[in-house]
């Protein structure tokens, strides 16, 4: 009987109670990794987990990149006895602080061939763009561990669609946003060294030749002028 190897992450109840496998917050990992090790005829083995209320940095994570740094290290044209099953990806996601998402997800796509999650079935870079939104946001909803009626599953997927672009438009508006006010803060700059200078000048001299809007090119008059209207509109309204 080949073996299934489980990793579980613990995010709340007792630090030290074992075995872990008794540990209430691990049930519902259990019931996943020993359900799909069944359809397998496997046997399920929990080689290590790890316990964080939050997870700030990858202090909170030893010991999955320790077994994902042992797998890394095998030929890849050999067996890998290090390569790990997780539940759900966006287990890891939901208690981490979201200034460390970005570099988390950045270290489990290195090791994305010796990782894979039962919801998703495939590794990391394999996929959605709309899932992975909702992952590395940490707003994917955890999944139940008994599937209902189709119905109940279409139902799942068109919320998780609406919520992957509301996740998605809210990213674009920030970084719009920060376009804007990098570009306001230069306009600035620019007036303080320039007495009686206008936005047309400066939009089309040398001084904004380096700022770009939040797809990447090159600020317009006419882009630049609404964008930091609006910024200045919502100041207004914050206030």
């Amino acid at each position: 009987m080949s073996t299934f190897r489980g990793y579980l992450l613990i995010t709340n109840g007792p630090r030290h109670l074992r075995p872990i496998e008794g540990h209430p917050a691990a049930q519902h990992q259990l019931f996943v990794l020993k359900t799909r090790a069944a359809e397998f005829d496997a046997k399920l083995a929990i080689v290590t987990y790890d316990y964080a209320r939050k997870i700030r940095s990858f202090d909170d994570l030893p010991n999955l990149f320790e077994v994902l740094d042992q797998a890394k290290q095998v030929p890849s044209n050999q067996p890998n006895p290090h390569h790990i099953f997780i539940d759900d990806y966006a287990r890891l996601f939901r208690v981490t602080a979201p200034e460390f998402r970005s570099a988390l997800w950045n270290a489990l796509l290195e090791h994305a061939a010796f990782i894979t999650d039962l919801r998703q079935g495939k590794p990391l870079d394999e996929v959605s763009e709309d899932t992975t939104v909702l992952i590395r946001a940490g707003l994917l909803p955890q999944q139940k561990a008994r599937a209902t009626h189709k119905s109940r599953s279409k139902q799942d997927r068109e919320a998780q669609t609406a919520a992957a672009r509301r996740v998605s438009a809210a990213s674009r508006s920030l970084t719009a946003a920060r376009s804007a006010q990098a570009l306001r803060q230069a306009y600035d700059s620019y007036l303080e060294g320039n007495q009686g200078a206008n936005f047309r000048g400066f939009i089309e001299g040398d001084a904004a030749l380096g700022l770009r809007n939040s797809r990447g090119a090159h600020w317009t008059y006419r882009s630049g002028l609404r964008a930091i209207k609006s910024l200045n509109a919502n100041a207004r309204k914050d206030r």
